[in-house]
């Protein structure tokens, strides 16, 4: 979309966004673009009074309620447009696109993480697959019909074109979207009210793309911004809104950072900074959810070479160093009869 044309549009006053366990509603915020409120935002691009695009599915939990009150509403889904294939975004296309007979849509990098059990646990950094095989998970594995290039900078689904913004960092190829009305749908990109004030340690793959990512999104024109945890902002509170973000990023590697003041493998870390962070949580999946956390802030601090590893009979050791230590020349990764790697 042009800046030109962006400027001509105006967003119609900005209404207040339910709370979660709030019933589920539609919510307008732009002529086009309304949300429904379930566990995460979904957005919805009206075609016209009977036909609509989703941006983003919703949580599987929500499916069958999202149903109900699009089908109340009077519209049909012309497409779904995914910004990556976490179940709480992507969990109901699959039921879209069987329902009203559309493609699956994806970027690139996340449909890889569909094709299998095993491949969508590697994506979530899960040890078995059987929780992808058997559980709520096994709604994102499939088959996609189309996907969304790395360097794709727009879509056209339904006679509608969207801009296509590569948002990278949550997970590998996370993707955002703006709709024709100039709306940025940024999914788990940004968060803001209540959900940014409980953050203690948002997921995140690549952290250097995703705080990248959060400032470009800032920079972008825009009408709105819609994002999945738990709202919207106009396009003045956007910088504001992207450096709160950043500062959780910043504050959760600090907290990593200071852990570290002898050697330490990923195992003695993860404990240390869930009881640092306040976070607590009983289930398996939680736990491997701070293993890929804490994994990605390990990776980012080995990048800066403020920390470098050691690894002897198969376990990695992660010890602080000085930026100029000729240990970590080549990247840290060899160092003598010593392997460096990344856990």
């Amino acid at each position: 979309m042009s800046e030109e044309r962006l400027k001509n549009e105006k967003p119609i006053e900005l209404i207040s966004m339910p709370q979660k366990g709030d019933a589920m509603r539609l919510v307008q915020i732009t002529e086009k673009t309304w949300v429904i409120n379930g566990v995460t935002m979904t957005a919805v691009y009206k075609i016209d009074a009977h036909n609509c695009i989703l941006l983003d599915s919703g949580h599987y939990r929500d499916c069958m309620e999202i149903d109900r009150l699009l089908e109340e509403s009077g519209l049909t889904v012309r497409a779904v447009l995914s910004t990556h294939a976490h179940h709480d975004h992507f969990g109901n296309c699959r039921h879209f696109a069987k329902k009203f007979g559309l493609p699956v849509i994806l970027p690139l990098g996340e449909a890889w993480a569909c094709s299998s059990a095993e491949a969508y646990c590697l994506y979530l950094g899960l040890r078995s697959s059987f929780r992808a095989r058997s559980g709520s998970l096994a709604v994102c594995i499939g088959p996609v019909d189309q996907t969304i290039a790395f360097d794709q900078p727009t879509i056209t689904v339904a006679g509608e074109t969207f801009d296509v913004l590569h948002t990278r960092g949550h997970t590998y190829d996370n993707v955002s979207f703006r709709t024709p009305d100039g709306v940025l749908v940024v999914g788990d990109l940004l968060s803001t009210g209540d959900a940014l004030k409980k953050l203690r340690a948002p997921y995140t793959t690549v952290i250097s793309q995703d705080i990248a990512s959060k400032q470009r999104i800032a920079r972008e024109p825009c009408t709105a911004c819609v994002m999945a945890h738990r709202g919207w902002a106009r396009p003045e509170e956007l910088p504001a809104l992207a450096e709160a973000n950043i500062a959780v990023y910043e504050s959760m590697i600090d907290t990593v950072r200071q852990l570290i003041r002898d050697p330490m493998c990923i195992d003695d870390i993860i404990p240390l900074f869930c009881k640092a962070r306040n976070i607590y949580g009983p289930t398996a999946l939680h736990g491997m959810e701070m293993r890929h956390v804490v994994g990605a802030i390990l990776g980012y601090l080995l990048d800066r070479h403020e920390i470098r590893s050691d690894t002897e009979r198969g376990l990695t050791h992660f010890i602080p160093c000085d930026p100029d230590d000729p240990a970590i020349a080549n990247d840290g990764l060899f160092e003598g009869k010593e392997m460096r790697g990344r856990e």
